[in-house]
């Protein structure tokens, strides 16, 4: 399993990163003119928060006026009888993976125990040709 590399954030992402602490809504041009940077370098440090987990934005939008006029959503037939076919393929191709890994077992198995034979085998026959070389 491959490690994660550490995380080595630099100095212009760490004050683009205390700044959107404070205001997750700040633009990238209140970002240049409060932290001084150039605004290549706070596109670059906003990608590299992005891209490594340590900064993530959500949409927040105020429903709540809203509410007395949601409809729940209405799915066709067509988008229902995908979504079963596709459920139904995952679950076929889940079996067929289970099917294949029982059976690589048992070859790995049948494999191992020809070899033991075959190691076992060796040593009778080299102990059979010492035993015939020390006769001569």
């Amino acid at each position: 399993m491959r490690r994660k590399p550490k995380l080595k954030p630099s100095s212009e992402a760490f004050k683009v990163l205390n700044l959107m602490k404070t205001d997750a809504k700040t633009s990238v041009k209140e970002l240049v003119e409060k932290t001084g940077l150039s605004k290549t370098q706070v596109y670059s440090a906003r990608h590299y928060l992005k891209k490594n987990g340590l900064l993530k934005t959500l949409p927040m939008t105020g429903i709540a006026p809203k509410l007395d006029n949601i409809q729940p959503p209405i799915a066709s037939k067509v988008v229902q009888k995908a979504v079963v076919k596709m459920n139904r393929d995952i679950e076929m191709r889940d079996q067929k993976i289970t099917a294949l890994q029982s059976e690589l077992n048992r070859v790995r198995h049948m494999y191992m125990d020809q070899l033991a034979i075959v190691r076992y085998l060796e040593v009778k026959l080299m102990q059979f040709v010492e035993s015939n070389l020390k006769g001569n």
